[in-house]
């Protein structure tokens, strides 16, 4: 029986590697056998693909994560390649433009790790999130950085 842990994890970014690598190599067999095949006959063929060998080949947690993250159609395909890859498809709002982040990012150069000598910080933190290269991490935890919490 497959532990809890394995049930929950997550798509890494060497599975996204390899999840666009599969993404090209659908788009070229599409491609390749544009007038031969029918609607229903693509639909098939992909849902076979997504569903049966992607979920054999990554195990069933993955698998389901995989079918989330690709679209439901394979005329859609193509929108994957377009957006920049499988993640920035899945996650649009992951990725900002030079322009974005010059008018809405901030400077994280100067933080370093150390008591603040701001007496309240940490003490009331509930929801947090963070912007590093290629992810969002928002957190929601009571306290999540209390240092100095007083019981």
């Amino acid at each position: 029986m497959p532990s809890l842990a394995a049930e929950e994890e997550d798509l890494n970014a060497d599975d996204f590697k390899k999840l666009d690598a599969t993404v090209e190599k659908m788009a070229a067999f599409f491609e390749k056998y544009e007038g031969d095949l029918d609607s229903k006959a693509k639909t098939d063929i992909y849902d076979f693909l997504v569903r049966d060998v992607m979920g054999a080949a990554a195990g069933s947690a993955k698998g389901r994560k995989i079918m989330d993250v690709l679209p439901s159609s394979p005329e859609d395909i193509s929108k994957v390649k377009e957006s920049g890859g499988s993640l920035a498809y899945s996650q649009p709002k992951s990725y900002r433009s030079i322009d974005w982040l010059q008018s809405h990012g901030r400077c994280v150069d100067n933080i370093r790790p150390g008591a603040s000598n701001i007496p309240i910080a940490g003490m009331w933190i509930t929801y947090l999130c963070m912007i590093f290269p290629r992810i969002l991490l928002c957190i929601w935890f009571e306290c999540l950085f209390c240092m100095h919490s007083k019981i």
